[in-house]
This record gives C-alpha cells, sequence and structure tokens, in this order.
C-alpha cells in the first residue's frame, strides 16, 4: 500500500496550475525519511495523484512528481503492483499510440517522459534494438519490469 501524503494549499494551487513537480515544502509530510523513488499517493480535499518522490534532490528543486489523478485509492495491492500496473498501462499506450504511423517503429522515440506520463523514461526503438534510458528514481526501481516488458511489446532486444 502506498504512503499517502496530504497537500497543502499551495501545493494543491501549483497542481491546478498544471504543475506536475511539486517541493517539500508543498506537503504536509517530512519526506525525508522515504527512499529515492518511492510511489506515494498525494491526498487533498479536492481530489489524489500518484506520484513518487526522491529525497535526496536538494531541497531547492522539486522532489516530488506528479504522474496523474487517480479516482480511487487502491489500498489492497502492494506498492510495487501499483507502479507496474500504471508502467504497464503507459508503455502499452505509447506503443499502440506510434504503431499507427505507418514504419515509424523501424527507427522511433518510442516513450518522450513527461509526454507519455512516464518521467524521466525515453526509450529508441531501431529495427533490431530498443534502448532505455531511464533519469527518475521512481522509474529506476522498476527498471527490470520496464525492460521485460518492452521486450514483449517490440519483439526486440531491450538495451539500457
Amino acid at each position: 500500500m502506498l504512503k499517502q501524503i496530504s497537500l497543502k494549499k499551495n501545493g494543491l494551487n501549483r497542481l491546478k496550475s498544471n504543475h506536475l513537480e511539486l517541493r517539500r515544502d508543498d506537503i504536509d509530510f517530512n519526506i525525508k525519511s522515504m527512499h529515492p523513488g518511492e510511489w506515494i499517493y498525494l491526498v487533498s480535499q479536492e481530489g489524489q495523484w500518484l506520484g513518487f518522490v526522491n529525497p535526496l534532490i536538494d531541497e531547492s528543486l522539486p522532489q516530488i512528481t506528479i504522474l496523474t489523478t487517480v479516482t480511487k485509492l487502491e489500498t489492497t495491492s502492494t506498492a510495487d503492483q501499483i507502479a507496474q500496473s500504471y508502467i504497464h498501462t503507459r508503455l502499452e499506450v505509447a506503443f499502440n499510440k506510434r504503431k499507427l504511423i505507418k514504419d515509424y517503429l523501424r527507427g522511433c522515440r518510442l516513450v518522450y517522459g513527461h509526454v507519455d506520463e512516464l518521467p524521466g523514461l525515453q526509450v529508441d526503438l531501431f529495427l533490431n534494438a530498443c534502448f532505455i534510458q531511464i533519469n527518475s528514481a521512481g522509474l529506476d526501481r522498476h527498471r527490470e519490469f520496464i525492460k521485460s516488458t518492452l521486450a514483449k511489446l517490440t519483439s526486440v532486444q531491450c538495451y539500457f
């Protein structure tokens, strides 16, 4: 089960302004005790969001990454199950969106990070190989799952 962290008013205002990254002072919780890349639910009176944190990032920079709005908090699944379900869905959506373009999968950027709601992840697909670059702790925790999912989707060898 994911930790539920309350948003302060300034954090909620930033989310309403379409900011997908928050600072430590936008929440009512001390994230210093959390693990880098730990997935969380951010909650307020006005909604819930799925995201992940990295307390090792300098305090002057955003330490919380927002992934998506959620309608119902999942309380029966483990944190890994929630994360992997989200990642799998987003990878499938990105792949299916790009395979609609004729010959695009012969060489393309398959995943564009924030654009595909997978911040810090870039995936390039070529004829016989898929190259993965992960630049966020929240997704790096699931690197083997990402690699195996992409291998199934693309039917080619995947490399980091």
